[in-house]
């Protein structure tokens, strides 16, 4: 019968339980089909403990080159930081005559949120600058979204079975202009007229331009089908680049195409074979479709449906990826009337779920993604009351804590109820070593006596598991982190790097919560019968700090709380049970002394 102790221990965070359970699930729940522990079996539990560090020191050295490249790349931007422009808005009447614009001229919008500058040939969006957003940490400019290649809205004809025709050099002059909206016309070579309209603020939203697309054809004109709409293109910047994504929705479900689409693949055994590409078409309806980085996101979302969706693969700084929907046009001779929102500015879910139709879904909480929800609301109504984010995610790791006080005082009574039968277990085991069968039925008597479950201490650990994983995808995306400080932290969306020492990066936040795992783990019953178990158990400290090293430290934080609060947790627990325990003894002592005098009488 294998140790049980491990699968009862309680660990002191959901990945180590998360290991715990797999593990269990292979070795210790079905108990009556496994026989004790062999020399094979002991064999196959220590080289599973040597695996996991194996693992563990890969995965650091491997994760160490990209972290330091990220870190490359936000000392650069803080250098690089870009200075804020100084518009000029355009000082127009409300409705003039449409006047010749320079090949290089750029108009500007602007409001409280947000500058928006937009070319005069082709009429598409240069750039547009988050106010409220600084480029780098430190740095005085704004974060800018500057699509590479082609401007963001910038227009192009798909004509029936033909190429299609970028609008990128059609002058546009402006024929309405105010601070916050502009009207622009552009004629093409056939004579067909073009009038694009922007708004800013669009539905009570700062973050969003409403945009009006009117194409009036000429008799010369020939058919087009359809006319694509580019969303520009984004990089990672300085974010995790794992999130760097093009994401297109049709109304039921969001797909997500990450830079690594366009690289070659050998298939599986060479099925689905392919070599790199530059574009990946959709031919699916699109509801919307977004661009998006660790903290922000490019969405147009049109009145109509779009007919299909194109991502591309573009050049920037650590890799860019861009994208494309394409919209219907009218019947040949009539005029086509678009109508569309682009939201550029930072995820946060309370903005993104407002917008109507799914929009959040760029969050990309995952498969756990109701419990993220609820503990980015609980997060957030924290911080209304404490605006300082170190200390929100504090009080929310206190709070689920406390719910989950249950669970925890049953997974550490379990515990110490499989710690106590131990020994009869490797009694059982000795006395039947050459019998595995007896061994079973011996073992499963004693926990039926004893009125204790395996399993038992499993199972809570399922359902704390969930909200770790939903709490993980809440606050590695969360845009409120971004440079959020925090005592000695400057970033919780980043790693609390104090310093170096050549190449390797000191975080003292990751060795504070290895030390808080070890004192965990020297707290919890260890398993003592399996060496490879024991192994494994006590390598735990050092195999999730490399795991978790790197990491946003916002996470790190409520990890190493939540050390703090199940170690007082489980001295609470452990105390009040020793306490019952001694009240209980004389009792059973009283009733053995009677016994023993009714059989001499």
């Amino acid at each position: 019968m294998p140790d049980s102790t491990f699968c009862a221990t309680v660990y002191c965070d959901p990945l180590a339980q998360f290991c715990a359970v797999c593990y269990d699930a292979i070795h210790f729940i079905p108990a009556a089909l496994i026989p004790f522990p062999t020399k094979s079996m002991e064999k196959s539990y220590l080289i599973f403990g040597i695996a996991a560090l194996g693992l563990a020191a890969a995965l650091q050295f491997r994760e160490a080159g990209r972290f330091e490249e990220m870190r490359r790349m936000r000392q650069e931007s803080v250098v690089a930081a870009v200075v804020p422009h100084q518009p000029t808005p355009i000082v127009l009447q409300k409705s003039v005559d449409a006047i010749d614009a320079p090949a290089g001229e750029r108009f500007f919008l602007e409001n409280d949120a947000m500058s928006v500058k937009i070319l005069a040939n082709g009429g598409g969006i240069e750039s547009i600058a988050l106010k409220k957003y600084p480029a780098a940490l430190h740095g005085d400019g704004p974060w800018q979204f500057h699509p590479s290649g082609q401007p963001a809205l910038s227009l192009a004809l798909l004509p029936a079975g033909g190429e299609r025709m970028p609008l990128l050099d059609v002058p546009f002059a402006p024929i309405a202009a105010r601070a916050d909206s502009i009207t622009l016309q552009g004629t093409l070579a056939d004579g067909t007229t073009v009038t694009r309209e922007y708004r800013m603020g669009s539905k009570g939203e700062p973050y969003q331009i409403r945009h009006l697309l009117r194409i009036v054809p000429s008799t010369a004109a020939g058919r087009a089908m359809a006319i694509a709409v580019s969303l520009g293109s984004l990089t990672p910047g300085a974010g995790d680049p794992s999130l760097l994504q093009f994401v297109s929705y049709d109304g039921k479900k969001a797909k997500f195409t990450s830079p690594r689409a366009f690289g070659a693949s050998g298939g599986f055994f060479g099925i689905g074979r392919r070599g790199e590409r530059t574009r990946i078409e959709e031919t699916r309806p699109t509801a919307w479709a977004a661009l998006k980085n660790q903290f922000f996101t490019a969405i147009l979302t049109p009145d109509v449906a779009a007919l299909g969706a194109t991502t591309f693969s573009a050049a920037g700084i650590g890799g860019a990826i861009g994208g494309s929907v394409e919209l219907p046009m009218a019947m040949a001779g009539h005029e086509t009337v678009l109508a569309m929102d682009y939201y550029v500015g930072p995820k946060e879910y309370a903005r993104l779920e407002r917008m109507g139709q799914n929009q959040d879904l760029v969050m990309q909480f995952g498969w756990f993604g109701f419990i993220g929800k609820i503990l980015l609301l609980m997060m957030m109504g924290i911080h209304h009351i404490v605006p300082n984010w170190g200390w929100t995610i504090l009080l929310l790791t206190l709070i689920v804590r406390l719910l989950l006080w249950p669970l925890t005082g049953a997974q550490v009574r379990s515990s110490r109820a499989l710690a106590r039968l131990q020994g009869p277990i490797r009694e059982i085991q000795a006395r039947h070593k050459n019998h595995p069968k007896k061994v079973q039925e011996e073992t499963l008597r004693l926990f039926r006596e004893a009125g204790v479950n395996p399993a038992a201490g499993c199972l809570p650990i399922l359902i704390q598991i969930p909200i770790f994983f939903g709490l993980y995808a809440m606050l590695r995306s969360a845009s409120e982190l971004r440079f959020a400080s925090f005592f000695w932290i400057a970033d919780l969306s980043a790693a609390d790097t104090v310093g170096h020492i050549g190449q390797f990066s000191i975080n003292p936040l990751p060795l504070l919560m290895a030390a808080t795992t070890f004192l965990q783990m020297h707290l919890s019953p260890t398993p003592s019968s399996s060496p490879g178990q024991r192994l494994l158990f006590q390598a735990m400290p050092f195999i999730f700090l490399c795991f978790a090293y790197n990491l946003p430290s916002g996470l790190v934080l409520y990890w190493t709380v939540q050390n703090c609060c199940s170690i007082v947790q489980q001295r609470i627990i452990q105390r009040r049970l020793a306490r019952q325990e001694k009240e209980i003894k004389p009792q059973r002592e009283g009733k053995k002394k009677k016994s023993r005098t009714a059989t001499r009488h």
